[in-house]
């Protein structure tokens, strides 16, 4: 929803083209559409993981699995809050403001720390199904459903 009225009120546009009153709503929408699709990439990521967990691996993969929970929930945690800092309150939405962090830098690190978690999530699968005694075709058909993530 964030980025939807971020679009009707001026994503995509030239910023001299953005009524001042609509840029405002614009740089608040897009904030707060930033932390959410953190937070719901975090859930995705954790709902694929239990469904990992709930197969009942052996204590390996699940050591792996609890793991890999608890770096989302940090990931999550520390995110959102960064992305609520980004810029100087009172008005942390305002990147035009010239007070916030290194926003490429700020980007970089959790589009770094989602691609390792992505990884995460096609490698645990992948040794699961792969020590387990499958036919190597149902082998990497189970491959194939958890690495489609990454196209």
């Amino acid at each position: 929803m964030g980025i939807t009225l971020a679009c009707q009120w001026g994503l995509g546009r030239h910023h001299a083209a953005v009524p001042a009153a609509r840029y405002e709503s614009f740089l608040r929408s897009y904030y707060a559409a930033q932390m959410l699709l953190l937070a719901s990439l975090v859930t995705a990521k954790m709902s694929a993981v239990e469904l990992i967990i709930a197969i009942k691996p052996r204590p390996a993969i699940l050591t792996a699995c609890r793991s890999l929970i608890v770096l989302l929930a940090l990931w999550a945690v520390g995110g959102v809050t960064a992305l609520g800092l980004q810029c100087r309150p009172p008005r942390p939405w305002d990147i035009d403001a010239g007070v916030c962090v290194n926003l490429g830098g700020l980007y970089a690190a959790l589009a770094a720390i989602n691609i390792a978690t992505d990884v995460a999530l096609i490698a645990v699968p992948a040794v699961l199904v792969w020590s387990d005694l499958l036919l190597p075709k149902k082998r990497w058909e189970v491959i194939a459903v958890f690495g489609i993530r990454i196209v």
